[in-house]
């Protein structure tokens, strides 16, 4: 079956914040400093001496790893002659075959990390930190039980059949 895809570069950002937040760690940090600010602040009104400068600290860590990845791959994006070609992606039970405009490349079966689907985005994992993500908006229904068919008879882990 083949997947025919382009990504601009806002598709390529919100990739990287879709992968940057697909870590159930840093879900849970950012989900405990935003629960830290709500109480400075709620705080703030009751105890004289707890001040809003305190929630300062928090929200500086919260808004800096999503801001510092915006701005890497948006300069990654811009600096790359090949992430926004029209990438054909081909799946067959020997590997995916990746097929761009000026590259060709093959991705064997025992080499994929795992494959996600997300609302947005269907993410083929090289490894725990690294995936190419395809758009769901070039993802026909009917295309994702094949691929999980194929996935399980390989033995990657995947999300597709949930």
């Amino acid at each position: 079956m083949l997947i025919k895809t382009k990504l601009s570069e806002k598709d390529f950002i919100n990739a990287n914040l879709t992968m940057l937040y697909s870590k159930p760690f840093l879900r849970f940090a950012t989900g405990l400093v935003l629960a830290s600010c709500v109480l400075f602040f709620v705080c703030s009104f009751f105890i004289p001496s707890v001040s809003i400068r305190s929630a300062i600290l928090p929200i500086l860590a919260i808004s800096a790893l999503p801001l510092a990845t915006y701005f890497s791959a948006k300069k990654i994006f811009k600096k790359s002659t090949t992430l926004g070609e029209n990438i054909n992606y081909e799946f067959d039970t020997e590997a995916i075959k990746i097929q761009g405009e000026t590259f060709n490349g093959q991705l064997a079966w025992n080499k994929v990390y795992k494959v996600t689907k997300t609302k947005n985005w269907l993410l083929i994992w090289q490894n725990n930190q690294q995936a190419s993500p395809i758009p769901r908006r070039n993802v026909r229904d009917l295309d994702i039980p094949r691929i999980a068919e194929i996935l399980d008879k390989k033995g990657v882990k995947n999300n597709l059949t949930k």
